[in-house]
């Protein structure tokens, strides 16, 4: 960049002492010494001169070459235009045609004016900035409210665009021209290197847009970006309206010029700063409607800059062209909306003022009604969009708003509200509006019992439950004391997807408490346990089953009662009652009387207390002279304390049965007949006389003895050694021999009385016979 130059547009600038007088109507003459710019210029029909000042503050004069020697000779002169100027600004001054010399006076001596002479035709009408401003984007907006689709007009942005890298700076002016004519759209482009003292013309391409109906909204826009160490410049556009059809603010960035090795690219705006070949550095924002149309035209018009954060509205602001060669003829600038506005009417050059950029519509907004229909609009105000709570829907159903989804730069967030307020963005922006209505459904639930309907305890449920949800229902048992409870028939657990409206009814089933006391295992409806509590259904049958248990050594118990089949309508305590029994075994040889009936052996069962008779005779006599005596240790009514066992034990004895005709002596005891019950082995001692006389004399002589049938002699004493049943038979013969009566009389009774005393004596030299 060159900050001290002299601009030279159409003619040469000579800097001269001045040494003529001055005008004395309107001008005063130069003093003594004083320099000056002097530019001499041709003004045709139609057109203007536009200056620029870069630096230091000036008196303009602009003279015909008679009134300049009037002025420079030190006389008197009249100027044809004459204004104070002051750097940073830019003037358009309209002259008559004809040639004229363009003064700024004074200026250092030496030293070059730093200034931008031009003349043009007809200066593009509306909005240049000077700024100062740096940036890397430029958005330029324009709204066609009013035009004629025959007349062709032009809609240009350019801006002065330095590149800064390893070898020293570039200067380039990049614009984009869109060109509408017959209702049709053509975007050029084009980029020219501003650098030197002869512009040089980088690119210029051209893209044709289509159809252009008013109102007509666009954006235009001119980015800067080094990467890679290469400057590039963006050339892009977006309609935001063409007729009755919005569109989305998103820049389309047709073009990409790379300007050259560069570490950084920036659009640049300096009132007091200008390129060799005369570019001021500024950004504008021009429409043109060609020369001599005087059609309807209005357009509002903004130019904005990016500040890193939100666009600006750019400052120091004129509303005629200083770069862009388009011609505008009977356009004026005005403001419409907060905005500059170009409209038909005659040319009013000069300062404009800061553009609203909260009148520049940048925020796009759709947002989805009751109905689904959309509504699209641009915002340049806050917006309420407010949304019914609920809507109306089917029997059962209802449209319940849960909240607002705000879209934005690809992200959605949730707003639990029912209306939201958009403002206005300070940059393109799309925002959608969606209402997040769910689906309500009434859910009944009707219940007997008490559930637990997710988390809130109730047994009389309704609610508007959202479509999707999931309706968790606890059943659990319902304690209602004395015994009694409810159980859900289905479960003690259900979730539900709710997907429409519902009525449920919870089912219960009434139980009782039926507890059941045994001592010992008892069968309760199939299952073996000992004491059982459990929930029966109402008027249910509980069966109770109970078999005899049998402990070791006798002892058994049997169930006396608390078994069968119960129907369980109340609450119940059922205790089964047991008996204990004792096992009584009763071993006999022989029948004996037991509780009435005869039995050899015996078994039974007798309760616990209970009592029992057992007879047994002292003797059995199975026949044939024998017979059993019978030892008992039990013998009449015992009570039962425990396991018994009885045994009978006998022992035998035989029949002895003894006759003689005479008296004999047995055991010591005189008889003639003996019968007698001996044990086994007993003894019995005989002792018969061999003589004995009746008292009429007869003799009567022991002849045999018969054991059983069976003789034997008589040969003195006689031991019966007795092991079974025994008959005895004793044997006298008779004698009746007279004259021996007397002697054998005496001598028998000598023996008589001898054996008697021997026997009574127990004489053990007597002979015996054992039998």
């Amino acid at each position: 960049m060159r900050y001290v130059v002299v601009m030279l547009i159409l003619i040469a600038v000579t800097l001269m002492p001045i040494t003529a007088h001055a005008q004395l109507v309107v001008v005063k003459p130069p003093i003594n010494g004083a320099c000056w710019g002097l530019w001499n210029v041709t003004i045709l029909p139609g057109q203007y001169l536009v200056i620029h000042v870069l630096s230091n503050n000036y008196s303009l004069y602009v003279f015909t070459p008679t009134q300049y020697s009037d002025w420079v000779s030190g006389g008197g002169a009249f100027a044809v235009y004459a204004q104070y100027v002051v750097d940073g600004e830019a003037y358009v001054v309209p002259l008559p045609p004809g040639q004229y010399s363009v003064v700024l006076y004074p200026t250092p001596c030496g030293v070059g004016v730093n200034a931008v002479i031009r003349v043009v035709d007809w200066p593009g009408v509306g909005i240049t900035a000077l700024g100062p401003i740096t940036t890397n984007e430029l958005l330029a907006y324009v709204n066609l409210t009013e035009y004629q689709p025959d007349t062709p007009i032009s809609i240009a942005v350019g801006s002065l665009v330095v590149g800064g890298g390893y070898y020293g700076s570039a200067e380039y002016w990049v614009e984009g021209v869109l060109s509408i004519e017959g209702g049709n759209a053509l975007l050029l482009t084009r980029v020219i290197n501003v650098t030197g003292q002869r512009p040089q013309v980088v690119s210029a391409r051209s893209l044709t847009l289509g159809r252009v109906k008013a109102p007509c909204a666009m954006y235009l826009a001119i980015m800067t970006n080094a990467t890679g160490g290469i400057a590039e410049a963006w050339v892009g556009y977006a309609v935001l309206e063409n007729g009755t059809q919005l569109g989305e603010p998103v820049i389309n960035w047709v073009y990409t010029e790379a300007l050259g090795p560069a570490t950084k690219a920036v659009i640049m705006m300096n009132p007091y700063l200008a390129t060799p070949s005369g570019y001021s550095y500024d950004s504008e924002l021009i429409i043109s409607n060609g020369l001599g149309n005087e059609q309807p035209l209005s357009a509002e018009v903004a130019l904005l800059y990016w500040d890193g954060e939100s666009f600006m509205p750019v400052v120091n602001t004129y509303n005629f062209a200083l770069n862009t060669n388009l011609t505008s003829t009977y356009l004026s600038t005005t403001t419409c909306n907060g905005l500059p506005c170009v409209v038909t009417g005659e040319p009013n050059y000069g300062r404009v003022g800061i553009a609203n950029a909260s009148s520049v519509p940048m925020t796009y907004v759709e947002w989805e009604v009751p109905n689904g229909s959309l509504v699209s609009r641009y915002i340049v105000s806050p917006v309420n969009i407010t949304y019914p709570h609920v809507l109306s829907s089917a029997p059962g159903t209802v449209m319940r708003l849960v909240g607002i989804t705000v879209i934005s730069d690809g992200g959605g967030e949730f707003l639990n509200t029912t209306s939201v307020v958009i403002s206005p963005s300070g940059r393109p922006q799309v925002i959608v509006v969606k209402p997040n209505y769910s689906a309500y459904y009434l859910v009944s639930v009707r219940s007997l019992g008490w559930v637990t309907i997710n988390g809130t305890r109730t047994n009389n449920y309704t609610n508007w439950l959202i479509n999707g949800s999931v309706l968790i229902i606890r059943a659990e048992p319902n304690y209602l004391g004395n015994g009694t409870r409810l159980v859900p028939i289905n479960g003690s657990e259900v979730s539900i997807i709710i997907e429409r409206p519902m009525n449920l009814t919870i089912d219960w089933v009434r139980q009782y408490l039926v507890s059941i006391a045994s001592n010992y295992p008892v069968m309760v409806n199939g299952s073996l346990t000992t004491n059982y509590v459990g929930w029966i259904n109402e008027c249910d049958y509980l069966v109770v089953n109970a078999s005899i248990y049998y402990e070791s050594g006798g002892v058994r118990y049997v169930p006396i009662n608390g078994t069968g089949a119960f129907r369980i309508c109340t609450p119940m305590n059922i205790t089964v009652g047991w008996e204990t029994q004792y096992l009584i075994t009763v071993v006999s040889p022989i029948p004996i009387e037991v509780n009435g009936a005869m039995a050899s052996d015996y078994v039974g069962w007798f309760a616990n207390g209970s009592r029992i008779s057992i007879l047994v005779p002292k003797y059995y006599y199975p026949g044939n002279g024998t017979r059993f005596v019978l030892w008992s240790p039990v013998n009449g009514t015992v009570t039962v304390r425990g396991p018994m066992l009885i045994k009978i034990t006998y022992s035998p004895q035989y029949l002895v049965i003894i006759t003689s005709p005479l008296p004999i002596i047995i055991n010591g005891t005189r008889a003639m007949n003996y019968t007698a019950w001996a044990y086994p082995s007993t003894i019995i001692k005989l002792s018969i006389p061999k003589y004995q006389v009746l008292p009429n004399l007869t003799l009567m002589i022991a002849t045999s003895i018969y054991v059983n049938n069976h003789e034997y002699p008589l040969r003195g004493s006689v031991l019966l050694i007795i092991n079974s049943p025994t008959s005895v038979v004793v044997e006298y013969g008779r004698s009746y021999m007279t004259y021996l009566a007397l002697a054998l009389i005496t001598l028998l009774a000598l023996v008589i009385i001898m054996k008697f005393r021997g026997s009574a004596n127990d004489h053990h030299g007597d002979e015996a016979v054992t039998l």
